[in-house]
């Protein structure tokens, strides 16, 4: 089985159209490996705080019942002192559901010089 996934970056102030504009990301991944059904989405999506509220989040396409959204909206992934914000994000499809391993975190990275985000990571079965 092969997984898919599409990593983003999205514009704080464009965050929630950017994060919308994923579905259409995927619909056209799906007709690229129509025999496809594990796709993962992850990245900077901005998608917390002043950038993406949780109403809006649960209003996204990709928040329907055919998608995981691995990362809460009360996850910190940022290294900010002034804010505890949810910007990097991972959501995968339903196909993907039943290989994820109910386990995921972040990794604590105190060093701007790599990242001013922190590491977020989350296990997944590669045979089940």
């Amino acid at each position: 089985m092969i997984s898919f996934y599409s990593n983003i970056h999205t514009k704080p102030k464009a965050a929630v159209e950017e994060i919308e504009a994923l579905y259409e990301a995927l619909k056209w991944a799906k007709t690229q490996h129509p025999n496809e059904d594990d796709f993962i989405m992850l990245g900077d999506f901005n998608a917390s705080c002043s950038y993406a509220s949780d109403n809006e989040i649960e209003e996204l396409t990709i928040s329907g019942d055919e998608f995981l959204w691995i990362v809460p909206n009360d996850a910190d992934t940022n290294q900010s002192d002034k804010t505890e914000c949810a910007y990097d994000r991972m959501v995968t499809t339903e196909g993907t559901k039943s290989d994820y391993g109910e386990n995921w975190g972040v990794l604590t990275v105190d060093d701007k010089r790599v990242s001013d985000h922190h590491v977020v990571w989350a296990e997944f079965y590669s045979t089940k």
